[in-house]
């Protein structure tokens, strides 16, 4: 009888579970039909900086953003909203009445800043401004970039840094996404402005959209995942407490035991960063994660490195791509992050750079992932305030963050002729041998050591 009992119970758990894995099945898949081709609406809101003001059709940044958007993401349309000579005065009054107009924007994009410095207003008011817009915009859990116009420590065209901490501080006040520098790379560059030098044209607002383009793109993906996780859980909830109720026994509770490590087991190794991470100048085979490999394989051939990479970043740029990169490498063991340098040969304010930092640190944290953070140290071109500031960035996160540290990734091969390419700012092939020959046991000590 008990045996009979038994059975009976068992199969009413296998027809629960069944029943479970159906309708999530199901949900999952009428999710994915109704939303593989729903178009993204992004309200590009701003200055000059987003009109087509001396420019042609389908010159303007929102025009070549859009253009952009429809060639690596989903079906997007970008609606202009630039106003010639607005001051974040201007925009703060007709935010709200711009937002009631367009109910169904899936992000905002917007710049404002600049009219404010030449036309002088203090930057309190700016500040309070940008805040109220802020304010007003996150209520409505819209999704969000500040396009900002920080301007490097050391100075940009003459430009003043006053409105440097406006930006920062309202963007991890209000924990929304920064585009530092909307200009970068632009500024400056005659063949990519108009004749007034400060607004771009058609080649200048393609650079900037080719830029801007993957964080929005990667904020629009990380917003559907989040919407359809909503989704799925509030309809599981319910289909759930349906399928409990139908059962006229509780279902017994299932653990599942833990398995042991496996002493042979693979350990992935994820390297995070600029240049020095892609391998500029050097053969692949010849990258600091290339060379990472084979060393570590020397002592565990279970042992994987992979290169994540590229040249030129930046820690916003980083900061913008990690949740992507994470999706795409699933079973990680370690992640090293190596940013800071093009920060710094770019004089991007330290407050910003350590901002990024500890945002993936914190990230990377919250995944318990363990995660080693390779240091830099600035140029002392830049002087003693700037290289203080700077240099403190990486043991403080790792410090704050119960992270691993390496203290300076370039220690013992910066400065010496012989180990770098003729930049005199990435190792060649014999000084990533150097570096990998600090680093590795450290390195491996971690993978081995993680539980």
């Amino acid at each position: 009888m008990f045996y009979s009992r038994n059975l009976n119970r068992q199969s009413s758990l296998g027809k629960s579970i069944a029943l479970k894995c159906v309708f999530f099945t199901i949900l999952c898949l009428s999710w994915i039909t109704a939303n593989a081709q729903e178009p993204k609406t992004v309200l590009a809101f701003g200055d000059s900086l987003f009109t087509a003001q001396g420019l042609d059709d389908g010159e303007s940044f929102p025009e070549q953003l859009e253009k952009k958007l429809n060639e690596i993401g989903p079906p997007s349309r970008v609606i202009p909203a630039g106003f010639d000579g607005y001051t974040t005065e201007d925009a703060v009054e007709i935010i709200e009445e711009l937002l009631d107009d367009n109910p169904d924007i899936d992000l905002v994009i917007f710049i404002f800043g600049g009219n404010d410095y030449f036309q002088n207003v203090p930057t309190d008011v700016t500040r309070q401004n940008m805040d109220k817009m802020l304010e007003i915009i996150t209520d409505r859990n819209i999704p969000t970039l500040m396009a900002g116009l920080i301007i490097p420590y050391n100075g940009y065209l003459g430009f003043s840094d006053r409105l440097n901490d406006v930006y920062s501080d309202l963007a991890e006040k209000y924990d929304v996404n920064l585009d530092p520098f909307f200009l970068e790379g632009v500024a400056g560059v005659g063949a990519l402005n108009q004749p007034d030098g400060l607004h771009p044209n058609e080649f200048g607002n393609m650079i900037i959209a080719g830029r801007v383009s993957t964080i929005v793109a990667e904020m629009l993906q990380s917003a559907d995942q989040y919407e359809r996780v909503q989704s799925l859980l509030a309809n599981m909830d319910n289909t759930l407490s349906r399928v409990s109720a139908s059962n006229n026994e509780p279902e017994p509770p299932i653990t599942t035991p833990r398995a042991a490590a496996e002493p042979d087991a693979e350990k992935n190794i994820l390297i995070f960063g600029d240049s020095l991470v892609a391998g500029l100048g050097l053969d692949p085979s010849d990258a600091f994660p290339a060379q990472l490999d084979a060393k570590l394989k020397e002592m565990n051939p279970n042992i994987n490195v992979l290169n994540a990479g590229v040249s030129g970043d930046t820690s916003s740029g980083g900061m913008a791509r990690l949740e992507w990169v994470l999706g795409s490498y699933p079973d990680l063991d370690l992640v090293v992050i190596l940013f800071g340098g093009n920060d710094a040969l770019r004089g991007i304010h330290p407050d910003l750079t350590r901002r990024n930092i500890n945002k993936m640190v914190e990230l990377l944290k919250s995944r318990n992932i363990p995660t080693l953070v390779a240091g830099m140290v600035a140029p002392p071109n830049l002087g003693a305030v700037y290289g203080d500031n700077f240099n403190s960035i990486f043991p403080e996160a790792a410090k704050k963050h119960g992270a691993y540290l390496y203290p300076f990734f370039l220690d013992g091969v910066a400065g010496v002729l012989e180990l770098n390419q003729q930049d005199r700012i990435h190792p060649n092939k014999d000084g990533v041998a150097y570096i990998v020959d600090r680093i590795s046991p450290q390195i491996y000590d971690i993978v081995n050591s993680a539980e």
